[in-house]
């Protein structure tokens, strides 16, 4: 008989380095989690526009978004991604999560991210030199709307609190409007055409603040509540 028990997988993604954080955490906390049982793949974005573009287009590519969808993106690369077919019932049964990380220089702990702002003001380049200021993400939308993650981030973060008491941790509803919010956006647009995608960003303190080793096994534990919260 087959197994009609819902298959639950996590895309993660880190940051590579950008102007001011030559060696960024998010690229080793990233792949410190390709070996969780619920974490399909694990990537490095090239800290970019372009880099963010192709990060969603491969993440499209691997949920098998069917064609029509609203969360087809801009570019070319994009819209074919997103018109992936994977034949049988395993699209329709899977649950994905997209978890992107960052670092966030001023944080003292974790942020889970509620929303991301259709808005690009880089205060410095990306690694291509673009530093876009006041420009939409999504250019038929107005750049003060935002999209929300659906996952349920207080309870969340109430029980990893509880659980890991020396990590801090809090919702946030601001993920600044450099390449982290851009990629959230993106991959929140992604999400909201498909009805088993989830996103969510978490920005990551500097390891200066929380050492790595308890941040990997933070992160760790933080997948499988996000796992336990999906439906």
């Amino acid at each position: 008989m087959a197994d009609d028990t819902p298959h639950k997988v996590v895309h993660v993604t880190g940051f590579g380095p950008f102007p001011g954080v030559p060696v960024n955490p998010t690229t080793s906390l990233a792949a410190s989690l390709a070996s969780h049982p619920d974490v399909a793949s694990s990537s490095v974005v090239r800290t970019a526009i372009g880099g963010a573009s192709d990060a969603i287009a491969a993440l499209a590519a691997a949920h098998a978004l069917v064609p029509g969808s609203d969360a087809a993106g801009d570019s070319a690369g994009e819209a074919e991604a997103a018109g992936a077919i994977e034949t049988g019932t395993e699209v329709a049964r899977r649950t994905t999560l997209l978890l992107h990380l960052g670092v966030a220089a001023s944080a003292t702990g974790v942020r889970l991210e509620q929303r991301a702002y259709n808005e690009a003001s880089f205060r410095v380049p990306d690694q291509d030199g673009a530093q876009l200021s006041d420009e939409p993400i999504d250019e038929v939308m107005p750049t003060e709307s935002w999209l929300e993650t659906l996952l349920p981030l207080e309870r969340i973060a109430a029980l990893m609190s509880d659980a890991h008491p020396d990590v801090p941790i809090e919702v946030s509803t601001d993920a600044g409007r450099y390449l982290c919010n851009y990629l959230y956006y993106k991959s929140l647009r992604l999400a909201h055409g498909s009805s088993n995608l989830h996103s969510l960003f978490v920005h990551i303190p500097p390891l200066s603040v929380i050492a790595f080793e308890a941040q990997a096994e933070f992160l760790a534990a933080l997948v499988d509540a996000l796992v336990d919260a999906m439906p």
